[in-house]
């Protein structure tokens, strides 16, 4: 066997199963770590996609390709593999190579000397005999440190192939199946939020109603500000589409859209002039007058602490000035349901699927 030969049977029988590739090259496999959760991180290398990192669990077929779950990049695994572990990667493969070429040496000059299994080998005998001997000195490598590893914070589940992501924000694809999954990412915000009411009701006797008052502000403010991402993510997703960068973007939505969204009936003459849809075409004029009013006492919370001011009692039509809020938990659950149902409408409207089926649209309930 020569020395070559001998070299890719060590490295195939090491951690980087090595391997003859259809180009004959080596190939070898080098598996990535996964954190306490079993989850892998990935990142995006398109130039302008942020914020990149995601992570990701469960068996994907080799044979698929990977998409960005952020920006819908495509490409296969190694192109999705982050800083860290490419220099993981390099640093674990150099480490195998050379105890593996330290092997293979060794055992060449053992079979080659013809030495005995203590390395010695005596030719001759009485006055004119000779010793061979090789003494293998092991150099201590050092162990590769493992990737680093971050943590995003919302977790989702992909419907159709089961994947499970977790990642910075809202997202739109997933990235083993390719599937546009940003009813999944809008359930899975939804549902928290209604853990965060149920908690908080669960606990309203135990804590009392001053607590019960401000972490029933603070699930109203969660659902504006899903409204709100909810929305600017379609915006953006239809300004990229219409090959607008995604700087251009960012700049549209910070300079003209501003805090537009965080209003009920502004945020629905936005999505008309821009993603030309009406989101609330087939709601109950009493029910977005309803949503509104509860999106109006957002100012109360965020900027008077839950005391009805001037404004609110003016815009709501209703209440007094000087009193704080009462938020009901039925009214809430209401909305979350109502903020759930129309933001998959505006989804389904503006990015309509082919295939047929999404019966899931009626299930407002988060």
């Amino acid at each position: 066997m020569d020395i070559n030969a001998h070299l890719l049977q060590t490295l195939n029988h090491g951690p980087l199963k090595a391997s003859i590739g259809d180009d004959g090259k080596v190939v070898v496999t080098v598996e990535f770590p996964t954190d306490d959760q079993g989850y892998t991180e990935r990142a995006c290398g398109a130039v302008d996609c942020e914020p990149k990192l995601f992570k990701i669990r469960g068996d994907i077929p080799k044979t698929e390709g990977r998409r960005c779950p952020y920006c819908g990049q495509q490409g296969d695994s190694n192109s999705f593999a982050t800083v860290d572990q490419v220099r993981y990667a390099r640093e674990k493969v150099e480490r195998e190579a050379h105890a593996a070429l330290s092997d293979v040496v060794h055992r060449t000059l053992v079979d080659g000397l013809r030495l005995d299994s203590h390395g010695r080998r005596r030719i001759g005998s009485g006055m004119f005999s000779m010793g061979l001997s090789v003494t293998r000195q092991r150099q201590v490598q050092p162990e590769v440190q493992l990737p680093k590893s971050e943590r995003p914070r919302r977790d989702v589940k992909c419907g159709k192939c089961g994947i499970d992501h977790i990642v910075f924000g809202l997202a739109t694809w997933c990235h083993s199946c390719g599937d546009d999954i940003f009813d999944d990412h809008v359930r899975a915000e939804l549902r928290d939020i209604g853990k965060l009411l149920q908690d908080c009701v669960a606990r309203r006797q135990e804590n009392g109603e001053r607590l019960y008052a401000r972490q029933a502000e603070n699930v109203l403010e969660d659902l504006v500000s899903a409204w709100e991402a909810g929305l600017r993510y379609l915006l953006q997703r239809h300004l990229l589409a219409k090959s607008k960068t995604r700087a251009e973007t960012n700049a549209f939505i910070q300079k003209t859209i501003r805090n537009q969204l965080q209003g009920i009936e502004r945020s629905a003459e936005v999505v008309r002039e821009h993603l030309g849809i009406e989101i609330f075409a087939n709601v109950d004029p009493v029910d977005v007058a309803r949503a509104g009013k509860m999106f109006a006492a957002r100012h109360t919370v965020t900027h008077c602490l839950g005391v009805t001011d001037e404004k609110f009692v003016t815009s709501s039509g209703s209440g007094h000035v000087g009193r704080e809020l009462e938020l009901d938990p039925e009214d809430l659950r209401w909305l979350a349901g109502s903020v759930q149902g129309w933001l998959l409408g505006a989804w389904s409207g503006a990015f309509p699927k082919p295939e047929v089926g999404r019966a899931t649209y009626g299930e407002t309930q988060p």
